[in-house]
């Protein structure tokens, strides 16, 4: 079963003004944003799958923090990541937090991403494996044992919520579209 949800109905954005267009969303980096509030198919169960499509149009690749934030998740209010799915350095990624002590693991793909083109990125968890994909085919594959840590806190699209440094956060720039926050082995897609 997959639920489908319009994205327009879920957001809100501070008090910034939103813009979807053509049904893709445009976030610029600077003050676009969607926040989900907490529910129950946000919550990662021991099977799940991050899936959007992008098209940045500038990816952070040096410095002492090159993420862009496709979406996360706050463990607490103190800023912990629950869920992260995003690009670091320009290769799609995902951080997970089993909500014990910090302890957050940085997945990366290994095909990097190209500005000014749409790509399809997944990743996928069946309880033992993570299989990671760009536009369709695997591009890594690795076997762990994962248990995330649950959190009460809303969903971030666009930017991590609370990070050390200057606001927005971790900001992505370009289009997105098709992004699924994910529940057990369906996929809950959060659609325009």
């Amino acid at each position: 079963m997959k639920l489908r949800l319009s994205l327009l109905a879920l957001f809100v954005s501070g008090n910034n003004t939103f813009a979807a267009t053509n049904q893709y969303l445009n976030i610029n980096g600077t003050n676009d944003w969607v926040l989900v509030a907490d529910s129950a198919s946000l919550s990662l169960s021991n099977q799940w799958t991050f899936e959007a499509w992008i098209n940045p149009s500038q990816i952070t690749t040096n410095g002492g923090d090159p993420l862009n934030t496709i979406f996360a998740k706050p463990r607490n209010a103190s800023g912990d990541v629950a869920f992260n799915f995003g690009l670091y350095a320009g290769f799609p990624s995902m951080g997970l937090n089993n909500g014990s002590g910090g302890n957050y693991a940085l997945y990366s793909f290994n095909t990097p991403i190209s500005t000014g083109q749409w790509t399809h990125l997944a990743a996928t968890y069946d309880g033992n494996r993570i299989i990671s994909y760009v536009n369709g085919n695997a591009v890594a594959t690795g076997i762990t044992a994962l248990i995330v840590g649950d959190s009460n806190e809303p969903l971030y699209i666009g930017k991590e919520p609370y990070y050390y440094g200057t606001p927005p956060y971790r900001p992505f720039f370009g289009f997105m579209d098709d992004l699924p926050p994910f529940t057990g082995p369906d996929l809950m897609r959060v659609l325009v």
